[in-house]
């Protein structure tokens, strides 16, 4: 009596553990040799399918509310169109094209670059484009973290 007030509780623990182990865990003699002596489960069909949801698919290409798209001249750079749907920003192409030194004020805050950013120099060979460009890069992002949020940049 004295070994069951011992053991008892393990052993009631144990029990409420092997019964509450997933068959699927079980070495395959042993969920053979259960299959024998209580038999197999009973057979459960698939749940009924549900109809899909019409959803209304979203346009291919998003309206060009900001008319990137169209052919434009900007500053004196002649800008094709876009057959892409989604366009780059003709300003900072004009900005890149030109050099942020030499884009107008207006061109310059549309670009979203800084003045220094794609600076154009002296032309050295004499064949009409400049050969000196100075590009400095600003670093949003090192290793996930940004210095101008706190929040992580990358997810």
């Amino acid at each position: 009596m004295n070994a069951l007030r011992r053991h008892g509780p393990w052993l009631a623990l144990l029990a409420i553990a092997v019964a509450a182990w997933p068959p699927q865990w079980y070495p395959e003699g042993m969920r053979l040799a259960l299959t024998r002596a209580f038999g197999a489960a009973g057979y459960r069909p698939l749940p009924a399918s549900r109809a899909a949801a019409d959803a209304e698919p979203e346009p291919y290409c998003p309206p060009d509310a900001s008319g990137w798209r169209a052919a434009q001249t900007i500053d004196g750079v002649a800008i094709a169109a876009a057959p892409t749907c989604v366009a780059d920003n003709p300003y900072l192409v004009a900005a890149a094209v030109l050099g942020t030194n030499n884009v107008s004020a207006a061109t310059l805050a549309a670009s979203g670059l800084t003045r220094d950013a794609v600076e154009k120099g002296r032309d050295l060979d004499g064949d009409g484009d400049p050969d000196e460009i100075h590009i400095r890069l600003e670093i949003a992002e090192l290793n996930g973290a940004s210095p101008i949020e706190d929040t992580p940049v990358t997810c």
